[in-house]
């Protein structure tokens, strides 16, 4: 096993930390049978070859050996390891997070193309591991059958990463719906499907599935591609009762209840404010980062993005914002104060409270 290993020139390639002369030593570790040892490793792992969601010039090299693993039974952790290959490709990837990829011709945020010059050596990583990645894919339909079910929800994890699959995929994935009876594999499977925009199976998913982490996940995932109101229901429903485990699925963002209130962003304007008592609720259990899907969710209930400062506010908005004032651990946190900026809001605690002082 790995025996190409050394045949790649590691000194001479780059990752976060300088040379990735390190990079084999920790590669021919994954497979230790002391799940300590593979923690530390893939910790490594991570710093080095995925430092802050940065890939580097030698990160597409170690893809292939990521295949050889993860298709070898033996191999202990092939779960974590099919997340790790997946994070490689897409970057920090939920429903929360678009993925940054590069399909050898573009680099994409999500679905959408972005400009990118061809010699930098990070579009050359994206493109790259791509590539590299798209060499295991028989080896991925054959995963969706493991007896594992870390496996199985690996692969269908790492399947959503490689859209340019779409067309074979997505049946591949309906036609293991009928079989699979772990709701974690169902709910990777859902993640999927709704990344590679298979409605027709997200919807059954989403309106009969007997498992509340498999709709979430679906319900999330359509209010992103094909909102409606008819998702308005369960979504606010989902952010009221919180599914044990649905975080530990891959693709979800947090906790069900935050997927859930991010989600209500998607909808159509007209609808979302019906969202706001039950964001507020859970805005009052939530502490400092917890807060930013329900201040997320909130901020689209209740405002239109707007680049003047708000000046005044209607009593919808005067309520939301009072409560949002409320609740201190919200403030400081870099993201919410973007959101709160993109609406034309103060982003701190006391010019909010000086605008509800002086609003009309």
């Amino acid at each position: 096993m790995l025996e190409g290993l050394d045949q790649v020139p590691w000194a001479k390639l780059r990752h976060a930390y300088g040379s990735a002369r390190d990079v084999p030593d920790l590669l021919r570790k994954l497979p230790d049978p002391d799940p300590e040892v593979r923690r530390q490793v893939m910790h490594e792992l991570y710093g080095n070859l995925f430092h802050q969601g940065t890939r580097y010039p030698a990160t597409p090299y170690a893809i292939p050996f990521l295949i050889e693993l993860c298709g070898d039974p033996g191999v202990p952790g092939r779960g974590e390891l099919l997340e790790y290959w997946g994070h490689l490709i897409a970057g920090d990837f939920s429903v929360r997070e678009r993925p940054m990829w590069g399909d050898g011709t573009h680099v994409y945020w999500g679905r959408e193309p972005m400009q990118a010059r061809a010699r930098d050596p990070y579009v050359k990583a994206l493109h790259a591991i791509y590539r590299e990645s798209l060499a295991g894919y028989e080896l991925l339909q054959r995963l969706l059958s493991d007896p594992e079910t870390p496996v199985r929800a690996g692969a269908a994890w790492v399947l959503a990463c490689l859209p340019t699959r779409s067309v074979d995929s997505i049946p591949l994935l309906e036609g293991c719906l009928a079989k699979e009876t772990s709701e974690v594999t169902r709910t990777a499977l859902a993640f999927a499907l709704g990344e590679l925009e298979g409605e027709g199976p997200l919807r059954r998913l989403a309106e009969t599935d007997t498992a509340a982490m498999v709709r979430c996940m679906a319900t999330c995932q359509l209010a992103r591609f094909a909102p409606g109101e008819d998702l308005l229901e369960p979504l606010v429903r989902l952010i009221t009762d919180p599914i044990e485990g649905y975080e530990e699925v891959p693709g979800a963002g947090g906790p069900s209840t935050g997927d859930a209130a991010f989600s209500i962003r998607y909808l159509p304007p007209e609808v979302r404010p019906a969202a706001i008592p039950a964001l507020l609720a859970q805005l009052n259990r939530a502490r400092k980062i917890e807060t930013m899907p329900y201040v997320i969710g909130l901020l689209s209930a209740a405002f239109s993005p707007q680049e003047e400062p708000v000046t005044q506010l209607n009593p919808l908005q005067r309520e939301v914002l009072t409560r949002m004032a409320r609740v201190r651990s919200l403030w400081g946190i870099g993201n919410n104060s973007e959101e709160l900026t993109a609406y034309g809001l103060p982003w701190s605690r006391s010019a909010v409270e000086r605008l509800l002082a002086d609003a009309d």
